[in-house]
């Protein structure tokens, strides 16, 4: 049995065969064998002779020398190690069952990702047709800037105008000529301003638009974005009070924000954030690095397949939590801050560089690491740095800035 076993997960791990095949094996395995059973029942035991001595149910004189060894183990309740005989062998194929698991869920992400990255976006339907458009609207007025596009990506730039500027390289397919493609872009392309909001909007899935979009240095309330498969990307000390920007499949990539509120989300791709100044930031990708840092005090950051590194310059944060399945994670703090913290992990290290904090308990047990700290300092009128970090399957680094 332990030999199918084995094969069968061997099979998973090399991806002969996929995680629902490799259950289903296995439980037609486990019924098979159970039905063998039942169908070849034990042959009764023989009376012994009269005046002999009745041997144990559990001993029979054809054991060899090494049976004989492991009977005598099992009577004793356990091997050497004071575990039973099975003992190591069952752990052995939970660390093993654990590790396949995850590596085989991370090869179907990363599957599911190549075959997104593999597809022929660029020319889906042939040659496109390529040409350029500018779109200009006055900015007075506008609070909100409101982006929706199905294929292409957007790039936002400060500028000292007072009009907004959307700058469009534009691939049309299905296109008979560039007149044709022109006109049917301007027909259905959205760049008007209504009610206090810019509003952005390409929902052909034919034509791809990448904009380079102006805007003036105000202090707006509010940035929306929403990409189906194209990256972000915005520097130059943008300022809204709320920003979300969410994509498909696509990296998010920003410098020098100022908000009070940001939500950073992709399914496939990383997600940088560069000294940005902000009180809450969530960050959240299914394959992908995240990497944070700036003038923060309430993050959030989880990837389930990639690094995730974040760093607060804040000596006034309060909060840090961070997480990855698959990946690393790494937390950076300032010095002089007051902390309470843990940093956790099931198969990989926990590595709290932390000199001059109270590990107020260490655990070092199988699937399960963890080191809890706590340090006095900071601001005495308000409470310590929040700390958390947790990983599956990799290390959890908690450190000042700098070291």
């Amino acid at each position: 049995m332990k030999d199918e076993r084995s094969r069968i997960l061997d099979m998973l791990e090399q991806g002969t065969i996929s995680a629902d095949e490799a259950l289903r094996l296995l439980e037609k395995f486990e019924n098979n064998r159970e039905a063998a059973a039942d169908s070849h029942p034990q042959p009764e035991k023989e009376e012994p002779a009269a005046g002999s001595t009745p041997e144990p149910d559990n001993v029979r004189g054809d054991f060899n020398e090494g049976q004989a060894e492991e009977f005598e183990q099992e009577q004793r309740g356990g091997n050497r190690q004071g575990r039973p005989a099975s003992m190591d062998e069952f752990l052995e194929d939970v660390r093993r069952d654990f590790t396949v698991f995850g590596s085989r869920f991370m090869e179907f992400m990363q599957t599911a990702v190549d075959k997104v990255k593999t597809f022929d976006i660029e020319k889906p339907f042939g040659e496109p047709v390529t040409f350029s458009q500018t779109f200009v609207k006055s900015a007075e007025g506008i609070e909100e800037i409101i982006a929706d596009l199905s294929l292409g990506s957007l790039e936002i730039r400060v500028s000292d105008s007072e009009e907004f500027r959307a700058e469009c390289e534009v691939k049309a397919y299905r296109a008979e000529d560039e007149e044709e493609a022109k006109r049917e872009f301007v027909e259905r392309f959205l760049f008007v301003t209504d009610g206090g909001k810019l509003r952005i909007s390409s929902d052909r899935k034919i034509t791809q638009v990448n904009i380079v979009l102006h805007v003036p240095e105000a202090q707006y309330h509010k940035l929306s974005v929403r990409l189906l498969s194209g990256a972000f990307r915005a520097e130059d000390e943008l300022t809204a009070d709320q920003i979300r920007v969410r994509a498909a499949n696509g990296k998010i990539d920003a410098a020098g924000l100022h908000f009070k509120e940001a939500e950073f989300e992709t399914a496939n791709g990383t997600i940088r954030v560069r000294d940005a100044h902000g009180e809450k930031i969530e960050a959240e990708t299914m394959n992908g690095k995240i990497d944070i840092d700036g003038m923060l005090k309430d993050i959030d950051a989880r990837s389930v397949n990639g690094h995730v590194v974040v760093t607060t310059r804040d000596a006034e944060a309060y909060k840090i939590e961070a997480g990855a399945v698959s990946g690393a994670v790494e937390i950076y703090v300032p010095q002089d801050a007051g902390l309470n913290g843990e940093a956790l992990s099931s198969l990989g290290r926990v590595d709290v560089r932390l000199h001059d904090v109270d590990r107020s308990q260490e655990q070092e047990q199988f699937l399960q690491k963890a080191v809890r700290f706590t340090k006095a300092g900071g601001n005495p009128d308000l409470p310590p740095l929040s700390v958390k970090g947790e990983a599956k399957t990799g290390t959890v680094i908690v450190g000042y800035i700098g070291k």
